[in-house]
């Protein structure tokens, strides 16, 4: 992966984050492991970046492999060069994100990475899956690098609680919609 301009970084954060937030919301994932997920996205596809990201969807550079030709919404994806292989295609990103969500559901000796409660934590249980081969101390500081900028380009953690507030906060209106129908429609 080349290198992109900051300038760069910043317009993708802004394009990106919000969208895979909203996503993994919709998803069900716990807000507090969203930053963790969509640092580890943009750590993956060198900021949004990467050829597998933008032709294949792909989010964190799956690799194709059998089990992906019975998965609706995949198929082989450009090939990985060096590193030999493909990647998985996804139809779009949310399958991508599905996809993401069930490898990081992963249970290892340290609980499921979806469940870590901080990066280094993360990390750690991203290890104990063989998700990566540098050290838990390089990946992990990548991905805090990687957190902080998006959180200055583009409020990344603050918009996974945000959201889930409005959610929340838009709860109560939603039920009372559903009564208030409820009632005028059994008339």
């Amino acid at each position: 992966m080349g290198n992109i301009t900051t300038q760069q970084k910043q317009k993708n954060a802004t394009l990106y984050v919000p969208m895979f937030v909203d996503i993994f919301l919709k998803l069900g994932v716990n807000p507090d492991a969203i930053p963790f997920i969509v640092s580890q996205i943009a750590f993956e596809t060198n900021y949004f970046s990467s050829n597998s990201f933008l032709k294949d969807h792909n989010p964190a550079g799956i690799t194709w492999n059998i089990n992906y030709k019975t998965r609706p919404g995949t198929s082989i994806g450009i090939s990985r060069g060096r590193e030999g292989g493909n990647y998985v295609h996804f139809d779009d990103y949310t399958t991508g994100s599905k996809d993401m969500i069930r490898i990081l559901s992963k249970q290892s000796i340290y609980g499921k990475p979806i469940d870590a409660t901080d990066i280094i934590d993360f990390a750690q249980r991203l290890k104990a899956n063989n998700y990566f081969t540098d050290s838990i101390t390089v990946y992990a500081g990548g991905l805090r690098s990687i957190n902080k900028r998006l959180d200055q380009y583009a409020d990344l953690t603050a918009l996974a609680k945000k959201k889930t507030n409005l959610t929340m906060a838009a709860l109560p209106l939603v039920i009372i919609g559903l009564i208030a129908g409820t009632l005028l429609f059994k008339k």
